[in-house]
């Protein structure tokens, strides 16, 4: 067997969307008479309906995580902790989460919790969930050390609670979950892609968060929309600062895939934009294929399909499956960053403000039951973005809408100039 390592770097995150309010005593009305004996203040007990966060609670958590202990504890040091949405080695990357906390503040986290009114006798209690195989079988270990460190406080009681991927999705994009954990792949390489999908009022609640902050909402279109690197420099930087303190993430680590294959198989290439391309695989000559043919090369993998619906599919997994038996206007070379033609017949042509992109069609192009490829299927699959799937937000924040004036054109109107815009006709 063979390893090759797909340095994916995976964001588990820890996103918070509800929770349970500050444990509060009910003072009398001046005009009621003392009671003869005093009355012990009950902790409420808040139905799902009534749950918040207040953005206290979250620096609370924030504070009181510690990535290092996290990363050696059940990962023995191969990831890397996580300080910013943005991975290192990113444009515009930085550590706004370890300039605003170290690499764990614990008084940090009491004292918050006080001010807020919590005791050892009423701690602040939630429920923090998870799907216990999605990420592999280390995912029940993170939740159990996190679950350590927050209670470590002696303020903060945690449950955890586990679900079945689909219905998990399900959940956390209905802002039913109260604290649940995610892991993100990017789908284009840039800044943007780790940020806006959760702290844009059009994406995040595609993921769950539910925010829409007026401070943070046009930076970000301001960061992603600008084509001065120096600006977007000091954009990104403050949006950082912003992230660590407003919250709408709290980001874990980040963790390294590997694919794992046969000694025989030959084409095993990965990129920059972490994409696994079947249709370069091979076997050489003294193969021994587990299929028994050298026709046939068997894909494994760790977790299962949700969606195979473009308009739908969440995972990863299913990503790598949609890609690897469709073709999009623009596609990478094989192990690459290089962008090339798949369904579209030239590069697109921009409008002098950059918010109009026109892609012409190669000839002749149809799907897999021979039905020809025109314009206008792009423009079906956009207003299919109606269909508010776990991924409508993607598209939605960049794309005004779409057109065919005939059946070889498609011209995308955008919401400002994104200059990564032909990244994502690659998704």
């Amino acid at each position: 067997m063979k390893f090759k390592p797909l340095y994916i770097l995976l964001a588990l995150l820890l996103v918070v969307g509800l929770a349970l309010t500050a444990c509060q005593s009910e003072e009398p009305a001046a005009e009621e008479p003392a009671a003869e004996e005093p009355m012990e203040a009950e902790c409420p007990t808040m139905t799902s309906g009534e749950l918040f966060w207040s953005q206290d609670l979250r620096q609370a958590f924030a504070a009181a995580i510690d990535r290092e202990a996290l990363v050696d504890r059940v990962f023995e040091g191969r990831n890397i902790p996580a300080y910013h949405m943005v991975p290192p080695g990113y444009p515009y990357a930085t550590e706004p989460f370890l300039d605003k906390y170290g690499t764990r503040d614990l008084e940090m986290s009491k004292q918050i919790l006080t001010d807020l009114g919590y005791t050892e006798a009423c701690p602040f209690t939630v429920e923090m969930w998870f799907p216990p195989e999605h990420y592999g079988t280390t995912t029940a270990d993170v939740m159990q050390v996190l679950k350590e460190q927050l209670e470590e406080s002696g303020l903060m009681k945690v449950e955890l609670v586990s679900q079945n991927w689909a219905e998990y999705v399900d959940g956390f994009v209905d802002g039913s979950l109260p604290v649940f954990i995610l892991g993100w792949f990017p789908d284009f390489a840039d800044p943007e892609n780790w940020l806006s999908p959760f702290g844009s009022c059009t994406q995040s609640p595609d993921m769950g968060v539910n925010i829409c902050d007026d401070e943070l909402d046009p930076l970000l279109l301001q960061a992603a929309s600008s084509s001065d690197p120096a600006e977007r420099a000091e954009l990104y930087k403050e949006i950082g600062v912003m992230w660590a303190e407003k919250l709408p993430t709290i980001p874990l680590f980040w963790e390294p895939e590997f694919v794992t294959y046969r000694d025989g198989v030959e084409g095993v290439m990965i990129g920059a934009p972490f994409e696994f391309n079947y249709n370069v695989l091979s076997f050489g000559a003294n193969a021994d294929p587990a299929s028994g043919s050298t026709d046939t090369i068997i894909i494994g993998t760790t977790d299962e399909v949700h969606s195979l619906d473009a308009q739908d599919a969440y995972s990863t997994h299913d990503w790598e499956i949609l890609k690897n038996t469709g073709v999009p206007l623009l596609k990478y070379k094989a192990g690459t960053s290089e962008l090339v033609l798949g369904t579209a017949a030239d590069f697109p042509t921009v409008s002098d403000d950059g918010l109009t992109y026109t892609f012409k069609l190669k000839d002749d192009i149809t799907f897999a039951d021979g039905t020809p490829l025109t314009a206008q299927d792009y423009v079906t699959a956009w207003d299919r973005i109606g269909l508010e799937g776990d991924v409508s937000g993607l598209m939605q924040l960049y794309i005004e809408s779409v057109e065919a004036p005939d059946d070889s054109t498609v011209v995308y109107h955008l919401t400002a100039p994104f200059g990564f815009f032909t990244a994502l006709n690659s998704s």
